[in-house]
């Protein structure tokens, strides 16, 4: 298997729109386990507007970046912005108060993704460098099944390991 072919399993599965965490907890024995990461400047502000519908509405949006790991194998980065309002009281506190991922803690069946954009990065997975190490970059919207209202935005970033993976599991 090529890491090419591996790449392009995982950006299919993840232009079908299907929770992204949800498709990588699929693929692995254990618990996904959350770091989170030093807080950084939103790298998509250009898609905040999505957010706030009309120019008027001025909605407090959180902020999460993580990686997502199986163990110890770095599988994705991800930076979410996203309208606590629009969420379950549930889901607002889990997101506040623990280390469940995004996707589990909003629960897949609440919301679909709407990918805006996909790009392939390094050439070199293998190379010692931190974020050298994603092969795989997307760009989502995430909206409420019930009324389609878009909550997130989000940047996420995977391994080539997280790749294999995949590619792995959709080969058997």
């Amino acid at each position: 298997m090529t890491l090419q072919k591996a790449v392009i399993s995982l950006n299919t599965l993840l232009e079908t729109g299907i929770s992204a965490t949800a498709m990588l907890q699929s693929f692995c024995a254990r618990s996904l386990r959350v770091e989170f990461l030093t807080p950084t400047p939103f790298p998509l502000k250009d898609y905040l507007h999505y957010l706030e519908p009309n120019n008027t509405e001025k909605t407090p949006l959180y902020f999460r970046h993580i990686q997502l790991f199986d163990e110890n194998i770095l599988l994705s980065e991800a930076w979410n912005v996203y309208r606590a309002d629009y969420l379950a009281p549930e889901a607002q506190s889990l997101l506040e108060k623990s280390t469940i991922p995004f996707g589990a803690a909003i629960g897949k069946d609440f919301f679909r993704r709407q990918p805006l954009k996909s790009r392939y990065l390094n050439d070199n997975p293998h190379s010692t460098g931190h974020s050298e190490n994603f092969v795989l970059e997307h760009h989502a919207l995430l909206r409420r099944q019930q009324d389609h209202k878009i909550f997130s935005i989000v940047l996420e970033r995977y391994s080539a390991e997280a790749a294999h993976l995949c590619y792995r599991a959709s080969s058997t």
